[in-house]
């Protein structure tokens, strides 16, 4: 869609394409939820953008998502610290899998203060940043961001970080996920060898088990446990706040919560 637009816009100013088409193909859309670093301007001047008129039609369908039991096998399941501190990390903090792929070292940044790294955000956390990796492997979103994380998730990248030095691979490099069992030894993984092992997982628990099945999970969680959406959105790296609300509406628990309680109050209300 996006080509097909760009064609018609190179059309129109070669003369081929009518010169009104390029202004049908998009419309004024005001940002009333801004991307983090985006900068509207003083007076929101840059609120202001241009939207495709030509869209995909969206899915409606929910988002696949993993019972509390379900998670508990799926960690229980890896077969080594790496891939329980890759299955952990995505739970926790709703990452994407090139996301967690494309992690370094230097974006690992779990301790209590962080000074002597550079960075001044206080508690362990993670920083999500768009950059090139060797494995292919590239963050959605242009925008970097900061996740908080558990003691939990500290204690499993502690593990890993035991197991890589034991086997002595990839100790130099800078890569957080790296081949550990097969070759190129050292090499930061792949999105197929991040495959495999999520495939693995979902064979040896017997249901099924994808790498964005773990980030709507965490999204659900965190919408569950009563989180405002905007901050749901801003731990995600969500640009549009379209992409959040999903989640808000996918949430059966809090519907049935909501359903009870109503049904609740008025028997204890009623005369």
């Amino acid at each position: 869609m996006t080509t097909i637009s760009e064609f018609l816009k190179f059309g129109a100013r070669l003369g081929w394409v009518a010169v009104r088409v390029p202004g049908m193909l998009s419309q004024p859309k005001y940002l009333h939820f801004v991307p983090p670093g985006f900068d509207p301007g003083e007076r929101d001047q840059f609120r202001a953008v241009q939207e495709r008129t030509l869209k995909f039609r969206e899915s409606t369908a929910e988002p696949q998502l993993l019972m509390e039991e379900e998670t508990v096998a799926v960690v229980a399941a890896a077969s080594n610290a790496r891939d329980r501190f890759l299955v952990t990390t995505l739970l926790a903090t709703g990452m994407r899998i090139g996301e967690a792929l494309g992690l370094r070292r230097s974006d690992v940044h779990f301790l209590a203060r962080s000074e002597s790294l550079g960075c001044g955000i206080p508690g362990p956390h993670l920083h999500v940043i768009r950059r090139r990796n060797e494995n292919g492997a590239l963050a959605k979103s242009r925008y970097p961001r900061t996740i908080p994380v558990t003691e939990r998730l500290v204690q499993a990248y502690s593990d890993y970080q035991f197991e890589r030095d034991r086997f002595d691979h990839g100790v130099d490099a800078d890569a957080v996920f790296v081949n550990l069992f097969r070759e190129p030894r050292g090499r930061s993984m792949s999105y197929s060898n991040a495959k495999e092992m999520v495939d693995r997982l979902a064979r040896d628990c017997g249901f099924a088990v994808r790498p964005h099945m773990l980030r709507h999970t965490a999204a659900t969680r965190w919408i569950e446990a009563g989180v405002d959406p905007d901050v749901v959105q801003a731990l995600l790296g969500h640009v549009s706040f379209t992409s959040t609300e999903r989640y808000i509406h996918s949430s059966k628990k809090r519907m049935r919560e909501a359903v009870e309680a109503t049904a609740k109050a008025r028997r204890d209300t009623s005369p």
